[in-house]
């Protein structure tokens, strides 16, 4: 009996424990006050109960901490269910609260955010719009924007009435040759001014000069009419476009003032 008793308390020796003020300490002789349990050790690890499953412990308390061996993992009882310590998942999901739309969490709580995606198309501040992968309500800011498909050297971006952009090879379009710097028209041109009015100002000390290269005429009209003709051969004609003399005037009521020099006639029109 007396081998008994020296036994026990060699054991009891032998382990490191100490329990005041209703803590106890494992491997430490000192406990954190705030623990009622304390563990400390270099090379050893906390064991805790393992059950087959979660369904083996019957009538759970709230708060019950066990590992479940079918699964392999540490589980906690919230009083009404088993929930996993450390929950992993291979294609995490966030609920929305909105259908379509993205939440965010803004501190507290989810809320619907701006991006909406119905899974084909995508939209933000406004919802997916058929056939346009992305579209966006508001204004953009895009530093280095790239557009890649279609692009092409020598091509340029050409927009359509409803806003769809393109990219077009710049020798199929037709020239505009505007300038507000000095420059040439190469093209054929037809300027509608509406109710405005064209001038051409000269501030310099140069001349204004139409100046026709090719062997075509000059006219100017009125709703259509010739006005002003002025022929290749240098014949002018005013309300004529077939002038007989240098200068033509045809109108029954012209009315001529001021002073006229007239130089003298070669001899094959005397």
């Amino acid at each position: 009996m007396k081998n008994i008793i020296l036994l026990l308390i060699c054991i009891v020796s032998s382990i490191t424990s100490f329990a005041q003020n209703n803590n106890v300490g494992i491997g430490t002789n000192t406990p954190d006050p705030s623990a009622i349990l304390e563990l400390s050790s270099s090379n050893q690890g906390l064991r805790l109960t393992r059950v087959p499953t979660t369904a083996s412990v019957s009538n759970p308390v709230n708060g019950l901490l066990i590992f479940s061996e079918s699964d392999q993992k540490l589980y906690y009882y919230n009083g009404t269910t088993w929930k996993e310590l450390i929950h992993t998942e291979a294609d995490p999901q966030v609920n929305s609260t909105t259908t379509n739309v993205i939440p965010l969490w803004n501190g507290s709580a989810l809320v619907d955010g701006t991006i909406q995606d119905n899974t084909v198309n995508v939209g933000i501040g406004i919802a997916p719009v058929a056939n346009q992968k992305l579209t966006v309500n508001g204004k953009t800011t895009t530093t280095n924007l790239q557009m890649t498909s279609g692009a092409n050297n020598g091509f340029v971006l050409q927009s359509d009435v409803t806003g769809n952009a393109t990219w077009v090879n710049a020798n199929t379009l037709a020239t505009l040759n505007l300038y507000n710097s000095n420059g040439s028209l190469t093209s054929p041109r037809t300027l509608t001014q509406g109710n405005n009015v064209l001038n051409f100002t000269n501030n310099g000390n140069q001349n204004t000069i139409f100046n026709l290269t090719s062997t075509g005429d000059f006219d100017i009209q009125k709703n259509g009419v010739g006005a002003l003709f002025v022929r290749d051969n240098g014949k002018v004609g005013i309300n004529t476009s077939s002038p007989l003399a240098q200068l033509h005037v045809k109108d029954s009521s012209a009315v001529f003032t001021g002073l006229f020099h007239f130089l003298p006639c070669p001899a094959t029109h005397q």
